[in-house]
C-alpha cells in the first residue's frame, strides 16, 4: 500500500509541473471519470460501485475468453518483452511480492497458476472490502490489477514474466546494495 501512496504524490509532482503528455492526460481523465480529484470525496454511489466491483474477477473471464480463442492475438505462445518505459515494477513490486506470498508461497512462483484467469480469479479472493478496509486498500488493489491486466496483455499473457521481474528487482537491489 505504501508504493500506492508514492506513486500518487509522484503522478502529483509530475502534473504540477503541467505535463501536457498523454499519459498525464489519461491520469488526469481517469482521476476525474472514477470521482477522485482534489476537490470532491468519493460520493455514497461511487462507493457502492466500487464496493460492488471485483476487478480481478472481471479479468480472470476476460483472460479466461481470450483464452478459448485459439487465434487470439493477446494469448500468445511468442513472448514480448515488457517495454523498456513500463513502470509496473517500480510502481507495484511491493503488490507482486504480497500476492505472490498469499497465492503461491514464499518461495513459490507466479508461473505454477497456470494461466492469467487463474492468477486474476485467486486474486479475487483478496479483493478488499470497504466495511471492514480501507478506501485506499481498495483503489491500490485494483490499480495493481488493472496494470496488471495491462502487464499481462502486453506480453502474450506470460506469468513467468511476472517471476522475472522479481528476480530481476532483486538482483538490481542487491547490486544497489554494494556500491
Amino acid at each position: 500500500m505504501l508504493s500506492f501512496r508514492r506513486t500518487f504524490f509522484k503522478s502529483a509532482l509530475q502534473l504540477a509541473k503541467i505535463n501536457t503528455s498523454n499519459k498525464a492526460r489519461k491520469i488526469v481523465a481517469r482521476s476525474i471519470i472514477e470521482g477522485i480529484n482534489d476537490n470532491t470525496l468519493p460520493d455514497q454511489a461511487y462507493l457502492h460501485k466500487l464496493q460492488s466491483r471485483n476487478l480481478a474477477l472481471e479479468a480472470s473471464q476476460y483472460f479466461k475468453q481470450l483464452e478459448s480463442q485459439p487465434d487470439s492475438l493477446i494469448i500468445t505462445d511468442e513472448y514480448k518483452q515488457l517495454p523498456d518505459d513500463s513502470q509496473f515494477i517500480e510502481e507495484h513490486y511491493d503488490d507482486l511480492l504480497y500476492y505472490r506470498d498469499k497465492l503461491v508461497g514464499k518461495d513459490g512462483s507466479y508461473a505454477s497458476l497456470g494461466t492469467a484467469s487463474n492468477l486474476f480469479m485467486k486474486l479475487s479472493e483478496y479483493n478488499p472490502e470497504l466495511g471492514g478496509g480501507l478506501l485506499i486498500d481498495k483503489i491500490q488493489f485494483e490499480k495493481f490489477v488493472g496494470d496488471l491486466v495491462t502487464t499481462l496483455r502486453l506480453n502474450g499473457g506470460h506469468l513467468f514474466t511476472l517471476d522475472l521481474l522479481i528476480q530481476n528487482q532483486r538482483e538490481f537491489e542487491r547490486m544497489q546494495k554494494k556500491k
